[in-house]
């Protein structure tokens, strides 16, 4: 409830802001069309943002065993990053997608989605400079790389790294706790790596989460198809 009730105020929040914009817009004397045709389709974007929300809701509500497929992790990796673009721009983010040919995983590919599109949002926030003492820079990366694990297993891994400051002192070995988190009060409730980490279990797999030499990482272990 409280990560659904932090996604949804966003869009509000920008509903209003627009709201009032347009308000001013229209009464003032130098009332211009265009001003206000931009203002309101802002406020419709924000509107379909917010029924994207509780469409995934209840999806989570129909959630049931036995509900994993064969998902194709490129297409659903160009898909999350493509709906991702706005916010990775805003960021000033590139990303690199280097998945191997014909990777595949055994998954329920809707709430695959959510966990990747948590993890780049999560990297663009750190890039950005939220929830961590380093200052917000322009030029972040995010790299996602796509194999078979080299083990027994070969298990479909996807590993989705940044080039902000990595994980602070502390924070690794409690990132999956619920409520934890090293954002501001408004800007993260601390359950996104907790239902990411969810799922995954749900699935068979888990999240390995770390630092590198350029930033911090996240790893998607997932049963793989072979």
């Amino acid at each position: 409830s409280a990560s659904i009730a932090h996604e949804l105020k966003q869009p509000l929040n920008t509903i209003s802001m627009a709201a009032q914009n347009l308000e001013a817009i229209i009464s003032s004397p130098k009332f211009e069309v265009s001003a206000a045709e931009a203002k309101i389709a802002r406020m419709l974007a924000q509107v379909d943002r917010a029924s994207n929300v509780i469409d995934r809701m209840r999806r989570f509500g129909r959630k049931s065993i036995g509900d994993n497929e064969r998902v194709d992790l490129t297409e659903l990796v160009e898909g999350v990053v493509s709906m991702m673009r706005p916010v990775l721009d805003h960021a000033g983010t590139s990303v690199e997608i280097d998945i191997s040919e014909g990777l595949v995983a055994l998954v329920d590919g809707l709430q695959v989605e959510q966990v990747v599109a948590n993890l780049l949002q999560n990297a663009a926030d750190a890039i950005s400079g939220i929830g961590t003492m380093a200052a917000g820079r322009r030029g972040g990366h995010i790299r996602i790389v796509g194999f078979h694990a080299p083990d027994a297993t070969r298990q479909a891994v996807l590993r989705v790294e940044d080039n902000g400051p990595g994980f602070p002192d502390g924070a690794l070995e409690r990132a999956l706790e619920p409520f934890f988190t090293t954002k501001p009060a408004e800007q993260g409730t601390g359950l996104g790596l907790a239902i990411c980490d969810a799922i995954l279990r749900e699935s068979g797999g888990f999240l390995e989460l770390g630092n590198h030499a350029d930033g911090g990482f996240v790893t998607l272990h997932m049963p793989g198809v072979t």
